[in-house]
């Protein structure tokens, strides 16, 4: 995880720039891939980079959108494309589908303030310093994936995702917390989730926010776990069932691949059965030859079964190419001649070109009128495009 640290002066005192450089160093072992600090009067902060997404290939922090809110996060945020789209209905408009993010959190708290956070699904812990406000809000995720101490000496915050890092100010004691280590020593878990092994040093518990003003600071429990009443079906095989259904719900939050590199598309299927059966077969052995497979899951033979002619997918003219980007004033029309899982096959007048109804967030569809066309970038398929490949 990346590394994240930062200096609060409740009284307005500058920050101590050398404390914050130090902070920032030993921070150097989570981000190896950059490493920058930021200060501004009484607040400073510190961030140290490591790449785990394409979106973070582009991202530096501290981050900024006008320079009046400043952040640093340690974040993954899931259902990207969902958060966005609220985003956008709310006057946060332009955001790029790949922006870092700490960018999307960061316009999430310039959406909805400190309730930014019930929005926001996946692994997060990060501090915004909000200058107009004069206020430190910080958060972190539902399940606490994310950790998040901090210490507060007299009128002096400090705040880390790193324990160690935090003990680097001098007036931060050594002194232990017996109660602490008592509780782990006998139960295996802290008894007070917000105490650490160092009496000054706490812990924010997970699902909770804190936030620090010149005159107060509150920590607020944002989300509980729901614990329903107990379900009960009439068939056993019921219970099973619902499972799945909560489980392909939950698998519909979309992966974290680029783009570009999670496409595998069809410009066109094999002629014959037996040409599709084998591409299947040939696929499951592949499958079936990776190691590292759960000892659970037992190796099924492959069993093929065409479902093309059911689906009225034979004799379907091969695709051109994809639509790679829907951009403003455009339009993709034409004869909708096949869905393929979330691909549309469209008969337009530059021939058949694949529409991802995932890029379509935010756009409209609205009964043909005139002649058919395209006005949208399309990539071109190669010659090898009708062989799926690039799965394993």
């Amino acid at each position: 995880m990346s590394g994240i640290a930062g200096i609060l002066n409740l009284d307005g005192a500058p920050v101590d720039g050398d404390l914050l450089d130090r902070m920032t160093a030993y921070l150097g072992f989570r981000g190896p891939d950059g490493r920058r600090a930021w200060a501004r009067k009484n607040v400073g902060l510190a961030h140290t980079l490591l790449r785990v997404t394409e979106e973070t290939a582009r991202e530096a922090q501290p981050f900024t959108l006008d320079d009046q809110r400043w952040i640093v996060a340690d974040a993954r945020i899931d259902a990207r494309h969902d958060l966005i789209a609220d985003l956008e209905t709310h006057g946060q408009q332009d955001i790029a589908l790949d922006a870092p993010d700490v960018e999307l959190i960061l316009r999430a708290y310039g959406a909805w303030g400190e309730d930014c956070v019930s929005r926001l699904l996946g692994d997060f812990t990060f501090a915004v310093w909000d200058e107009p406000r004069r206020r430190l809000f910080c958060a972190r995720d539902q399940l606490g994936v994310k950790p998040f101490f901090y210490a507060q000496l007299g009128r002096t915050v400090l705040f880390s995702n790193t324990l160690d890092c935090i003990r680097l100010h001098p007036a931060v004691s050594c002194e232990l917390n017996d109660s602490a280590i008592a509780d782990f020593l006998l139960f295996g878990v802290n008894q007070e989730i917000d105490t650490t092994s160092f009496r000054d040093i706490r812990r924010l518990p997970p699902a909770h926010t804190l936030t620090w003003s010149s005159d107060k600071a509150q920590c607020r429990r944002y989300w509980t776990l729901p614990v329903e009443e107990p379900i009960h079906f009439k068939r056993a095989d019921d219970y099973s069932d619902r499972f799945r259904e909560l489980l392909r719900a939950a698998l519909q939050v979309p992966d974290r691949i680029p783009y570009a590199e999670k496409r595998a598309v069809r410009s066109r299927l094999p002629e014959s059965a037996d040409e599709r059966a084998a591409e299947i077969q040939a696929l499951h052995a592949r499958a079936a030859a990776l190691d590292r497979w759960p000892e659970s899951l037992a190796h099924e033979p492959c069993e093929v079964v065409d479902h093309t002619g059911g689906f009225g997918l034979t004799g379907l003219p091969g695709a051109s190419g994809e639509v790679s980007e829907l951009v403003a004033g455009g339009r993709v029309g034409g004869e909708l001649l096949a869905a393929a899982g979330p691909d549309l096959h469209l008969a337009t007048g530059r021939g058949v070109v694949v529409l991802d109804t995932r890029l379509m967030t935010g756009w409209e569809i609205v009964p043909a009128v005139g002649e058919d066309g395209c006005t949208v970038p399309v990539r071109e398929f190669r010659e090898a495009a009708g062989v799926q490949d690039g799965l394993f």
